[in-house]
């Protein structure tokens, strides 16, 4: 199989066995501890345990433009399948920005079947009242793949109670106010320009600062060659 082909098959052989109890906080960062446990490809019933801590940073509220780097702790690889996946399986949540970082911590390599090993450590986290543990079955060559299927499902499980909590708090409010004073500043830069040619430098930065320039670059450019 090629990268892609193992990427995909890494996404349909993962199943999220029990799910943490709470969802991502809306107000300040999340810790998840998870067990992920998959078989060896070359050996018979024998299962890898992989334990670790997915942090997921508070939730922000960020514009279409606004690139997020939302995977921290995994290879550069899966990173780039990961961003694309978020892309496709997260559509949903856009406008809202996550960001996880995963510290891994061991593995164990145990004699059994995965089935068994998955209901043991159900059962000890239940026993423990683990409310924000994770149980997961995934592919032991591309096991972050795995982990990453998680955590866009689990922001998707999220990202509902995330927007009510922050609607509720008056922040897409203030934010839409934010981007109307942003549209006042930039267009008194465009007639500080007009009076001053020196303060195009400013307007520049300004608008690559706020990610506007593309939208802007007609009128931007115009300004060199005093068509305005």
């Amino acid at each position: 199989m090629n990268k892609k082909e193992k990427f995909n098959y890494a996404m349909k052989h993962t199943k999220i066995v029990r799910f943490p109890k709470q969802s991502l906080a809306t107000f300040g960062d999340t810790i998840v501890q998870y067990y992920l446990i998959s078989e060896l490809m070359d050996k018979v019933n024998k299962v890898r345990i992989r334990e670790g801590k997915v942090i997921a940073e508070k939730p922000k509220i960020v514009v279409p433009h606004y690139l997020l780097d939302v995977f921290e702790g995994w290879d550069e690889e899966v990173k780039e399948y990961a961003r694309k996946a978020f892309e496709e399986y997260g559509e949903d949540i856009k406008g809202l920005g996550y960001k996880f970082k995963n510290n891994f911590e061991k593995e164990n390599i145990i004699s059994s079947t995965i089935t068994d090993i998955s209901d043991k450590i159900k059962a000890e986290i239940e026993s423990r009242e683990e409310n924000m543990s994770v149980i997961i079955e995934g592919v032991d060559d591309n096991w972050q793949v795995s982990l990453m299927k998680f955590i866009i499902e689990l922001s998707m499980r999220s990202f509902p109670c995330n927007i009510t909590e922050l609607e509720e708090r008056g922040f897409f409010n203030r934010m839409s106010g934010d981007k109307k004073n942003i549209r006042i500043e930039i267009d008194q830069l465009f007639k500080d320009v007009r009076k001053d040619k020196s303060s195009i430098y400013k307007l520049g930065k300004k608008l690559r600062q706020y990610g506007l320039f593309k939208e802007y670059e007609d009128k931007f450019f115009a300004l060199f060659r005093n068509d305005t």
